[in-house]
């Protein structure tokens, strides 16, 4: 049994050609990781190849190729039916040896966020979703494992390893304009959303990126005003339609609190159309935890059923979360909070330019008498500039609220 494959002839053209290291350079919706599943299971089925298919995260690994994965099979019918779906391990296996391999195909799925763990096991192929994320190591090592080639997928939002290990003409470059005929009419909208706010008055260095790399699909650098006051929406309090605002979250981010990194609180609530209303914030480096938990008692007065998240990825974040708790016996808080952590993982600059575009179209700041301060320091915002600690409290609460969402 055969199956035609339709989606962006283009990649699986140069998937055929079989090389070492094959690398498809594209965007959002090129149908690269779509398209590269494809062939993968296909191989799996025709070759009985075995294809370990690497994401450096368990989340990204899970909504990622393994979902992809699935959907194809399920757009398949009968032929998909000569599939197994696996979830602990992953993996998607052929129910039957129909090759002259004498064995069953199998992709299967791993995630390495430790650099350390990345050597995998013998197999045909690799497949590296999202690349730029994984070292020249890591690639190394699973590439030393694949009996026919690695193929690699990723976003030209940054220059990494790839460069010195393939010619620049032996990179298929994919655009979205490549998937047409497969984009929906929203996601059409978004393509053309991007080309208006690059070419609008007052468009912003964000902007102007985000343009260049997911429109025109080539590698840009970030410089210049990102969160500039037109970017930055605002509405007075009686504009907020409190009545049907859901998970209201106090989230913060502690810090030391003496005159160095910014301690930053925000209260935030969702609307049913998705908008994500900041209805308090505050921010000091200096102080002590005591006047920290104060402010965000006043805060959950606010809104009933608040929640409270604090960052946890550092020590001083675990330490502020068990004294908060009046979990520690040395000092005490004004009155113990239910408090729980929240961990942030990546590079801070790119998970906040990350939430540039959910910051811009969904981010509605109330205003109050500490929002101007608040806000001096998100409009400075820049690669290197002295404080970035009030704009990823707010990049943070819009992961947050989806999870929270979920």
């Amino acid at each position: 049994m055969t199956l035609e494959i339709s989606l962006n002839k283009k990649i699986t053209t140069y998937l055929e050609r079989r090389r070492p290291l094959m690398a498809l350079q594209g965007a959002r919706r090129a149908g690269k990781t779509y398209t590269a599943c494809q062939w993968f299971l296909l191989n799996a089925y025709n070759d009985g190849d075995v294809i370990l298919v690497a994401s450096m995260t368990n989340e990204q690994g899970r909504r990622g190729a393994y979902e992809d994965c699935q959907n194809i099979l399920r757009s398949w019918g009968t032929f998909g039916e000569l599939f197994d779906v696996y979830k602990s391990p992953r993996k998607i296996e052929c129910k039957r040896n129909n090759t002259t391999s004498g064995r069953a195909g199998v992709l299967e799925f791993a995630s390495f966020d430790d650099p350390e763990t990345a050597k995998g096991s013998a197999c045909d192929w690799v497949f590296m979703n999202e690349a730029n994320k994984f070292t020249l190591q890591q690639y190394i090592d699973l590439a030393a494992n694949s009996r026919k080639g690695v193929v690699i997928d990723y976003n030209p939002n940054m220059h990494f390893w790839v460069d010195d290990q393939l010619p620049a003409e032996e990179v298929l470059l994919c655009s979205w304009e490549d998937n047409r005929k497969h984009l929906t009419p929203a996601q059409l909208e978004y393509f053309q959303k991007l080309y208006d706010n690059a070419h609008r008055p007052g468009a912003t260095a964000a902007d102007w990126y985000y343009y260049q790399v997911y429109y025109l699909n080539q590698y840009s650098d970030m410089a210049g005003d990102i969160f500039t006051p037109a970017v930055i929406r605002k509405c007075e309090p009686d504009a907020v339609p409190w009545a049907q605002l859901r998970n209201p979250v106090v989230f913060g981010d502690p810090s030391a609190l003496v005159g160095a990194d910014w301690f930053p609180l925000t209260l935030s609530a969702c609307a049913p159309d998705g908008t994500i209303y900041v209805i308090d914030a505050d921010s000091t480096n200096e102080g002590g935890k005591a006047e920290r938990c104060k402010v965000i008692e006043r805060m959950l007065g606010r809104l009933d059923n608040t929640r409270v998240y604090i960052e946890s990825n550092g020590y001083i974040g675990q330490q502020f979360i068990e004294y908060a708790r009046g979990d520690n016996p040395q000092e005490k808080p004004p009155r113990p909070l239910q408090v729980e952590g929240w961990c942030s993982r990546g590079d801070k600059f790119d998970r906040i330019l990350a939430a540039y575009e959910t910051i811009r179209d969904r981010v509605v700041f109330v205003e109050q008498p500490r929002l101007a301060e608040y806000l001096k320091q998100v409009y400075e915002f820049a690669r290197k500039c002295p404080h970035d600690d009030n704009i990823d409290n707010i990049a943070s609460v819009t992961r947050l609220q989806k999870f929270i969402a979920q």
